[in-house]
């Protein structure tokens, strides 16, 4: 009895350390078991752009919080505020495997520009007497292109002209560019003065 007692227990014991390794078997399966449970720590940055540089996107470095410096691709027309993710380049867990890190675009502002979306807004002055006659605008956009736009008579101050896909550019496609007019009263000397005078007198505009 004690001899089967005794080749029950050896072959209890060995079947038991084949599935987790014997007693050092046991303490390296709860070792990996830990390491795969804890995987690296997620890194978040920021990466500051001119406008012009958002605009254009394309190929760049940046150093991450580690001090590792790394070559990114800026999305073409990346807006303020956007996020992208590079897989595994984060912090690296005890197990060896490497979080991921998540850049965030600060883009600075324009002078002149505005963007609304994809869309951009500039505000183009204007006399007075340019306005009541019409006349006609060249537009440089942050491209470097120059477009024109016509501005009729009777515009009034505030009105805004669209100029199809002239706009901020991205792999989904191009917004539009909106020239808002603002008008400026000149300075009209005495003559000019007294025959606008006139003609409002006479038109009954006051």
């Amino acid at each position: 009895v004690l001899g089967l007692n005794l080749r029950f227990f050896c072959l209890f014991g060995n079947l038991f350390g084949g599935a987790f390794g014997g007693a050092d078997g046991r303490r390296e399966g709860y070792q990996r078991a830990g390491q795969q449970s804890s995987p690296g720590r997620d890194v978040d940055a920021t990466m500051d752009l001119t406008f012009e540089e958002a605009l254009k996107g394309g190929p760049s470095q940046i150093t991450v919080p580690s001090g590792k410096t790394l070559r990114i691709t800026i999305p073409e027309g990346v807006r303020n505020g956007m996020r992208i993710k590079l897989k595994g380049q984060g912090d690296a867990g005890p197990g060896g495997e490497r979080g991921d890190l998540y850049i965030t675009f600060a883009v600075a502002e324009h002078p002149r520009f505005r963007r609304e979306g994809d869309d951009l807004r500039v505000t183009e002055r204007v006399s007075a007497v340019s306005a009541m006659l019409g006349t006609e605008r060249e537009i440089e956009t942050p491209y470097g292109q120059r477009v024109k736009v016509k501005i009729p008579a009777g515009t009034q101050p505030g009105a805004a002209f669209r100029l199809r896909g002239q706009g901020v550019k991205t792999k989904q496609g191009r917004g539009d560019l909106y020239v808002e007019v603002a008008v400026t009263v000149p300075d009209l000397p005495d003559d000019a003065r007294d025959s606008l005078r006139s003609w409002a007198e006479a038109n009954e505009v006051g």
